[in-house]
């Protein structure tokens, strides 16, 4: 009877977790779609004013009710349905939820009752315990020492039952994860040898040279006009199977080179990878986001002396691509660089 009741109130605590679990899920989707509502209410009203292809300003709408002003073709969906199917969703949702909260509250009052059953199992045990210890007393002196041995045996022999399923069960599992190694064995070799023939035609040594060039190039541009700013040699670039490294005169660059100098570099090095767009057996996204100090290290202010950072940029973009590229970068000026479109930011974030 016990055993019983205590299995059926372990099945109401997991089945009280699932809900517990699930009602939370509808709290969460209850949240997003509360969101979703007042984020919908809010974007209702926004009108399109800019043609989205070349930013112009549109027309004065001039289409039918119910047309799109920028297509002229009917809407699938207004404002108004759309806010309906959100509000269907919602009154469905609170609806579930509350059936799940009742249930819930009957399963705690089921609970109870099966613990409170438990415990009078408890009591009643103990209470024929006490009944039965004198009598087991009595029989003890009666009976031949022989059956206590055995008992002793049979205890023995259980255990020895319990622990060899123990062994099974702890046998079972180490089957089960060496099946999964092997498997991923086999799926690591196959990407192995999808990896080995992919890297069949790939020329490190040419992917070096192709950055090394690139990097310089950029330096290079900016010599151009004042040959002092960059004073160091040439970059060389190192590309292996497993690392790659960057030298300047044959010393490594972060120790070789100042502040300053570091910025070069790794404008260099962005410089250099953007140049690969569009090119042939590489693919580079095309994109490139900066982020300038208010100073370098030196002093130099680059509110006075950053334009000439963004032209070597300007001049690769100018080239023309069969891939499209960009160039975002946030600085204290910029001011004079032609064709580029210019934000000013009033607001200071700390």
């Amino acid at each position: 009877m016990r055993e019983a009741t205590e299995r059926q109130l372990s099945k109401i605590r997991n089945r009280l977790a699932d809900l517990e679990d699930y009602r939370q899920a509808l709290k969460s989707e209850l949240d997003r779609l509360n969101r979703a509502k007042a984020a919908g209410d809010i974007l209702a009203d926004i009108k399109i004013t800019h043609c989205p292809a070349c930013d112009q300003p549109l027309d004065e709408p001039s289409s039918k009710p119910g047309h799109c002003h920028l297509c002229r073709r009917p809407k699938a969906l207004s404002n108004a349905d759309s806010s309906k199917r959100v509000d269907f969703e919602f009154e469905q949702l609170t609806e579930e939820s509350n059936e799940v909260v009742d249930l819930i509250s009957r399963l705690r009052m089921d609970e109870s009752n099966r613990m409170r059953e438990v415990g009078e199992a408890i009591e009643e045990i103990a209470r024929i315990e006490s009944i039965l210890r004198p009598v087991r007393a009595a029989s003890a002196a009666i009976l031949p020492p022989e059956i206590s041995i055995i008992d002793q045996q049979i205890g023995r022999l259980e255990e020895q039952i319990n622990q060899l399923g123990r062994i099974k069960g702890a046998l079972k599992l180490r089957d089960n994860l060496s099946a999964q190694i092997d498997k991923i064995a086999q799926e690591v070799k196959a990407l192995d040898a999808e990896i080995a023939e992919t890297g069949e035609g790939v020329s490190l040594s040419q992917a070096s040279d192709v950055l090394t060039d690139g990097m310089n190039s950029y330096l290079n541009a900016l010599n151009a006009h004042h040959p002092d700013r960059w004073p160091e040699g040439a970059i060389r670039v190192r590309l292996e199977e497993r690392r790659f490294g960057f030298t300047v005169q044959d010393a490594k660059w972060s120790a070789k080179l100042g502040a300053t100098l570091q910025a070069y570099f790794l404008l260099s090095y962005h410089y250099a990878l953007m140049s690969l767009s569009g090119q042939p057996n590489y693919n580079y996204p095309g994109l490139v986001i900066l982020d300038f100090p208010p100073t370098f290290a030196d002093g130099v202010e680059v509110a006075d002396k950053e334009n000439y950072i963004i032209e070597p940029f300007q001049e690769l973009m100018n080239r023309g691509t069969d891939l499209p590229i960009q160039l975002i970068a946030a600085g204290r000026s910029f001011e004079g660089i032609q064709i580029a479109h210019r934000l000013k930011l009033k607001q200071v974030w700390k």
